[in-house]
C-alpha cells in the first residue's frame, strides 16, 4: 500500500479510534518534565473536558474562515494582491478529501491540541511540482534532527499501522509553539492548563456521583448505646447490600431507607458551606482554561453577557484567531521553494473580510477618508489600505484638498487687513 493510499485510510478512521488504541494517562500525572502524546491530551483535555472542547472548536472554525491570499510589493511598494496563483487555486482543495475549511480546522486543531502540526507537500516526481496538501497527524509522526547542526531535522518518519514511511525534510512544514526548557521540543497549551481541566473533570465527575446519589448527602447508620441488637459482620453486609440494591442510583431517588432491625438509627448530614467552596472552584478552572487558549470566557459560557459578547469575539481574534494565522502564513512564506512562491511574493491574511472586525474597518476608512480629504493621503493610498484597488485616474495619485481651510470669523479677502468698524 502506497504512502498516499495509507494517509488517505487513516484520515477516514475517527479521532477515537485512534485514540483506543493509546495508552491511558492522567495529564496531570504525566510528570510536567515528559511530553504528554497526541492521544492522551485528546482523550483527556479535548474529548473529557467540555471547556477545552469549545476552546479550540471555537479557534479552529474562526480560523477557518480567514481569508489569506499571495501578495507582493508593486514598484511603488505597496502590497498587491496576485490574483489566480498557482497556490491559492491549490488551497481551494488541498487533497481529494479536504476542502480549504476543513484543511485549516484540523491544522489548528492539532497545533492547539498537541502543540505541534505538520503539512506534508506531495510533490510531481517530475518537475517537484507541488501536487497536493496533507495535514499529518501529530500521534505517529517523528522529526530526527542533526545532532551537528543546532536547529536541522535530517527527515521525517510517519508510521502508521506499524509501518513506516520516511519523508523529506524539505517536503514537510513543521510548525510548533517552543518550550523554553528545550526550543525544538513542542509546549502544548494543554500542559500549561493540566491541573484546571482534572478539576473540571473531576468536579463534574463528582458531580454525576451526586446525582446518581439522590442529589443529597449521605448518611450514617449507628445503633444505639441501650440497644440489645449487636449486628454481626454478616448482617452489616446485608445491609449495605440491601440499600446499595434498593435506595442508590436514579431509581433509588427520594425513597427512605426502612432498616430491618429495631435499635438501628439514621441520621443524615450535611454540608458546610467551606465543604461546597469547590463550585466556585470549577467556575474558576474553566475561565483559566480558557485564559490559556486567550479565548474570552464569555465565549465559553462563564459569565456571558450579549451586551458584552460582541467585543468578546473582537479580543478572541486579536488574542487567539489572528495570531494562529498569522503564524500559519509566516510559515508559508518561510515554505516559499516548496508551495511555489517567488522570493518577493509572500502570504498574507486579508483581514477587511473578517466580519468581526468590521467595526475596526470601518475607522480604518473614516481614517483614510479624512486623511484624503485634507490631503494627507492620495485616493489610490486609501484605496491599497483599503483593498480596493488602485484606481487608473491620474488624479488618484495626487494630493488633493477637498475644502478650503479658512481662520474661524474671518474672511480670506479680509485677512491682513483692519477690522471693519
Amino acid at each position: 500500500m502506497g504512502f498516499k493510499t495509507t494517509l488517505a485510510k487513516w484520515l477516514y478512521k475517527s479521532a477515537i479510534q485512534i485514540d483506543r488504541q493509546l495508552t491511558f494517562m492522567d495529564l496531570s500525572s504525566s510528570g510536567y518534565g515528559g511530553q504528554p502524546s497526541f492521544g492522551n491530551l485528546s482523550a483527556e483535555g479535548y474529548e473529557a473536558c467540555s471547556t477545552v472542547y469549545r476552546c479550540i472548536n471555537i479557534i479552529a472554525n474562526s480560523c477557518s474562515n480567514i481569508p489569506f491570499d499571495v501578495c507582493k510589493f508593486n514598484d511603488d511598494g505597496k502590497e498587491e494582491i496576485i490574483n489566480n496563483h498557482s497556490f491559492t487555486k491549490l488551497m481551494r482543495r488541498p487533497n481529494p478529501i479536504m476542502g480549504r475549511s476543513q484543511f485549516i480546522r484540523y491544522w489548528v486543531t492539532c497545533l492547539k491540541l498537541s502543540g505541534r502540526a505538520y503539512i506534508w507537500a506531495n510533490r510531481s516526481n517530475v518537475g517537484n511540482g507541488l501536487l497536493e496538501l496533507w495535514v499529518l497527524p501529530p500521534t505517529q509522526i517523528t522529526p530526527y534532527f542533526n545532532t551537528s547542526n543546532f536547529g536541522v531535522i535530517d527527515y521525517y518518519t510517519w508510521s502508521p499501522y506499524g509501518k513506516s514511511f520516511r519523508l523529506k525534510a524539505e517536503d514537510v512544514l513543521y510548525v510548533w509553539y517552543p518550550n523554553p526548557r528545550n526550543f525544538m521540543q513542542p509546549l502544548p497549551p494543554l500542559k500549561a492548563a493540566a491541573i484546571e481541566v482534572d478539576m473540571s473533570t473531576e468536579s463534574l465527575r463528582w458531580n454525576k456521583a451526586l446525582v446518581q446519589n439522590g442529589s443529597k448527602p449521605s448518611f450514617i447508620i449507628s445503633v444505639a448505646k441501650d440497644a440489645e441488637v449487636r449486628l454481626t459482620p454478616t448482617q452489616v453486609k446485608e445491609i449495605k447490600a440491601q440499600l446499595r440494591e434498593e435506595y442508590s442510583g436514579p431509581s433509588g431517588v427520594g425513597r427512605s431507607p426502612v432498616l430491618p432491625y429495631q435499635g438501628l438509627a439514621l441520621t443524615q448530614y450535611g454540608w458546610s458551606p467551606q465543604d461546597m467552596d469547590w463550585l466556585n472552584g470549577l467556575d474558576k478552572a474553566d475561565v483559566r482554561i480558557a485564559n490559556v487558549f486567550d479565548v474570552p470566557p464569555e465565549m465559553v459560557g462563564a459569565q456571558k453577557k450579549y451586551e458584552n459578547f460582541k467585543e468578546a469575539q473582537r479580543i478572541l481574534y486579536e488574542g487567539a484567531v489572528i495570531p494562529t494565522m498569522d503564524l500559519l502564513c509566516s510559515e508559508l512564506t518561510n515554505w516559499a521553494a516548496v508551495i511555489g512562491l517567488m522570493p518577493e511574493e509572500f502570504m498574507r491574511l486579508i483581514l477587511e473580510k473578517i466580519p468581526a472586525l468590521q467595526e475596526d474597518q470601518e475607522a480604518i476608512s473614516r481614517r483614510m477618508v479624512s486623511e484624503v480629504t485634507i490631503g494627507i493621503a492620495t485616493r489610490n493610498e486609501a484605496r491599497t489600505k483599503l483593498g480596493y484597488g488602485k484606481a487608473d485616474d491620474i488624479m488618484a495619485d495626487i494630493l488633493t484638498v477637498s475644502t478650503p481651510t479658512e481662520p474661524l470669523g474671518v474672511t480670506t479677502e479680509n485677512l491682513g487687513t483692519e477690522p471693519t468698524p
